[in-house]
This record gives C-alpha cells, sequence and structure tokens, in this order.
C-alpha cells in the first residue's frame, strides 16, 4: 500500500520548466503582493484551478511570503507548485480548509510555518518543507487524516499544541530525537501512531491522548482541582466520551422534537469509540433533515462553578452546534426583569462560520413576549479548526465566558440565577448559519472530546 508521507527535511527540490510564459494561470495578475524586507509577501490569489503555480518573481521581487489565510479554503485546488527557493514564511492558516488539496510542492528554506496553516487538508498525501524553522507550531497540522509518515528536520525542538491533533493514519514519527517539548494534545487521535523518539522530550497534559506512542513518555495528569482566581474548585462532572456508546447514567438524547428546520433525532447522537461525541446532521431517506442533541437533564445539575466543553465545531453552513445550561425547573414566563429565577445561559452557539465567531447569550423571562436577552459575538481566528475549550464561570455576581482560557464576556445584566441548571450539547439546522450545504452530508455538526465541571 502506497504510504502517505509528510516530508520535512529533503534535499531541496528543484523544478524545471516552471516560468510565467509556461503557465497560463501564473500571470502577475493572478496575484495581488505587497512589499516586504527582502521582496514581496502574496496577500491574495485570484483563480479557481485545481493546479496553482506561484512565480520566482512578481513584478522583478522575489516572493519570499505567503501571508496569512491567502490560500484557504480553495475548495478545487488540488497541487501548488512554488516555482524558486524564495518562500520563507507561510503564514497563518496560509492554505488551511482546502479539502482537495494533495500536495504541494517547491517549499524550501522556510524560516516560519504558522499556526494552522494546514489544518483540516484532509486529502493532503505529501508535502516538502525544509529550513531552519525550530516549531511545529499550534495547530498547524491538525485534521490531516491522510498523512502517514512524519519525518523531521533535526532543527525542530518544539512540537507546539495540536500540532498533528487528528491526524488518524499517521504511523511514524522519526527525526524527532531533538525535540524538547511536546505540548497539549499535539498528537492527541493519533491512534495509528505506536512509537516516536524523542525521549528527551517533556509532555504537556494530554499529548498523547488517545495515541498509543505517549506510553512510554511521563506524562503529567490533570489535577483535579483549579484556582478561579477567588475559590480552589473541584471537579464534580467528568464525561470523555470514551465508551462504546453515551454514558446514559449522566447523558439522555434529546426528545425528538422540530428544530428550526430539521429535528433532533436519537440516532444521530453517539460516540465514535475513539473518545469524542459526535452530534450527527444528515437527511433521512424520507427527506427529513435531522441533527443530534444530548442533555443532563434529571441526572445531573449544578448552581455555580465552572462548566467545560472541549469541542470542534463543524465547517459547513446551515447548521450550529451549541453548550448550554438550561434551569431545572425551565424558564419562567414572568415579566419581573431578573434572571433570578431562571435563566438560558449559550455557552457557545457556533452560526458564524464565514467570520470565525460564535455567539453568547442569555435569555430569561420566558419565550414569550416578555423575553428579554443580551449577548455578543466574539471573532476569535481559526475556531472552526481543530478543537477548542468553551468554558463558562458561573460566579455570585457574574457569568464570564471563555475561549481557549482567554476571556471573552462577563455579565451581569439581569443579575444571576440562584437556582441549578442542567447542560445541553445539540446541533440545529438552519438559515442563522446560512443555507444548508446537503451535499456535503452527513457530517459531523459538533465533535466533544470532553465535558466538565468545577465547583
Amino acid at each position: 500500500m502506497k504510504k502517505t508521507v509528510l516530508f520535512l527535511l529533503i534535499p531541496l527540490f528543484i523544478l524545471t520548466g516552471c516560468t510565467i510564459e509556461d503557465r497560463r494561470n501564473d500571470t502577475e495578475n493572478a496575484f495581488i503582493v505587497k512589499d516586504v524586507e527582502g521582496g514581496v509577501c502574496i496577500s491574495r490569489v485570484r483563480g479557481g484551478n485545481e493546479i496553482l503555480y506561484i512565480p520566482d518573481k512578481i513584478g522583478g521581487k522575489k516572493v519570499v511570503e505567503i501571508a496569512d489565510n491567502v490560500m484557504s479554503n480553495m475548495r478545487r485546488l488540488k497541487k501548488i507548485v512554488i516555482c524558486g527557493d524564495g518562500i520563507r514564511k507561510i503564514g497563518d492558516g496560509a492554505f488551511a480548509g482546502n479539502k482537495d488539496l494533495e500536495t504541494v510542492e517547491g517549499l524550501n528554506n522556510l524560516e516560519y510555518i504558522g499556526q494552522y496553516a494546514f489544518a483540516e487538508c484532509v486529502s493532503l498525501k505529501e508535502i516538502s518543507l525544509n529550513g531552519s524553522f525550530t516549531s511545529i507550531e499550534k495547530g498547524t497540522f491538525t485534521g490531516c487524516v491522510s498523512l502517514e509518515e512524519v519525518i523531521l528536520p533535526s532543527g525542530v525542538r518544539t512540537i507546539e499544541d495540536c500540532s498533528f491533533e487528528g491526524c488518524t493514519s499517521l504511523i511514524s514519527v522519526t527525526g524527532a530525537e531533538n525535540i524538547v517539548s511536546i505540548g497539549e494534545y499535539a498528537f492527541a487521535s493519533c491512534g495509528r501512531l505506536s512509537s516516536i523518539d524523542a525521549e528527551n522530550a517533556e509532555c504537556e497534559y494530554d499529548a498523547f491522548k488517545n495515541s498509543p506512542a505517549g506510553d512510554v513518555f511521563d506524562i503529567p495528569e490533570r489535577p483535579d482541582t483549579i484556582f478561579d482566581g477567588e475559590n480552589v474548585l473541584t471537579t464534580v462532572f467528568f464525561d470523555d466520551f470514551d465508551k462504546d456508546d453515551i454514558d446514559l447514567t449522566k447523558w439522555s438524547r434529546c426528545p425528538e422534537w422540530p428544530r428550526q428546520l430539521g429535528v433532533w433525532s436519537d440516532e444521530n447522537s453517539f460516540t465514535d469509540k475513539n473518545g469524542n461525541l459526535i452530534l450527527l446532521v444528515d437527511e433521512a431517506p424520507d427527506g427529513t433533515l435531522r441533527s443530534g442533541a444530548i442533555r443532563t437533564a434529571g441526572k445531573y445539575s449544578q448552581s455555580g462553578g465552572r462548566f467545560e466543553a472541549r469541542c470542534k465545531l463543524g465547517d459547513t453552513p446551515g447548521f450550529w452546534g451549541a453548550f448550554w445550561l438550561m434551569p431545572e425547573n425551565g424558564l419562567p414566563d414572568e415579566n419581573n426583569g431578573s434572571s433570578a429565577d431562571g435563566c438560558e445561559v449559550d455557552i457557545f452557539e457556533s452560526p458564524y462560520l464565514s467570520s470565525s465567531s460564535v455567539n453568547y447569550a442569555v435569555h430569561w423571562d420566558g419565550y414569550g413576549e416578555n423575553h428579554k436577552s443580551i449577548g455578543m459575538a466574539p471573532s476569535v481566528p481559526y475556531l472552526y479548526y481543530g478543537y477548542h475549550t468553551f468554558t463558562l464561570d458561573w460566579t455570585k455576581t457574574e457569568y464570564i465566558f471563555y475561549i481557549d482560557g482567554i476571556e471573552y464576556w462577563r455579565t451581569s445584566a439581569a443579575g444571576i440565577q440562584e437556582g441549578a441548571s442542567y447542560m445541553k450539547l445539540t446541533v440545529e439546522i438552519g438559515t442563522w448559519a446560512g443555507q444548508p450545504v446537503k451535499s456535503e452530508w452527513p457530517t459531523a455538526g459538533l465533535t466533544v472530546d470532553y465535558v466538565k465541571t468545577w465547583q
């Protein structure tokens, strides 16, 4: 069987016959550039060809950089060929989300490969990288499910968080002898990776979660307690979905209610047997649009403390995932202007794929004519690539919202609920998230690594 290989150290690629005159899509009109030290940076690309040739020079100046996000999500693109050896920097997210991209050739003398640069390039078969870079940055190859072998150059010292997470076909990593640090989730869910020769590396939490290669490393366990700035909190609920099916002592599937354009379906909530909850979006044979949803109602509820879910958001329009809290006794329809008697707290909703945003909200005074709400929508780079943690601190005086440990919003607009709430993980189909693209279904509307609460 032919191996899919990620080469990070090979002799320089020699490309012949690659000239602007020979390649009609490489005219200088195909690119918008800006001046940088030593040459120009490609800041925009026009066209939709399956093969893209990048010339050695544009306007007589050497092409030395590819800007952030500039070639991301070019769905027809299958191959990129760099003419010359001047590219020294690949920007953050530069090629991310190119689901048809199979090869990138001619990348030599690199000094930096950006965060999420090749994230979710699910068809990527081989790539040639060489240079003086010393780190594989956060999320650089996350979700590249077709890669089987990684060969690292001797200069690489650090594998940052989530760098190869979800590379489910990855079999071996060689040339890792000089690595001194492996970040959180760096090789998580690399279930076929049996070993890595990096005996001098220090590993962060969950560096090899669901990857047998981590068995030989001394990986620290996450503590059961945390300090929120005022109090020491202890873990009181945890589920990492590592069972063959949903743990029904903790969760129930939500009733099969109509929701927006679809319905919640029992069949669409399950575990993938690799430590994830999957909330699937699909179309039933009778044309019904379906999605998954689960909740802890009647099984677990909590008042105050910290609530957290680590999730991978769906990456196509037409549906959104959510992690939210509902009061045990429902949302009272009383026009009292206060959420003390109950409120819905949306720790996140994900309808904003195009702007890399999520929605925060608090709702109170019922869902009828007295309904009131407040919310905001933070934009976070690369939020729809790889996994991210979504956290709520429910204190005595306010709700505080975080993504990946960074605070984005806090509110006490209607006061704070006094009673307990249960948790919900759901996906809904509707045009709030754009028009559904059923040609890409079935697809995971939300993938959940774990849910955890502290009090």
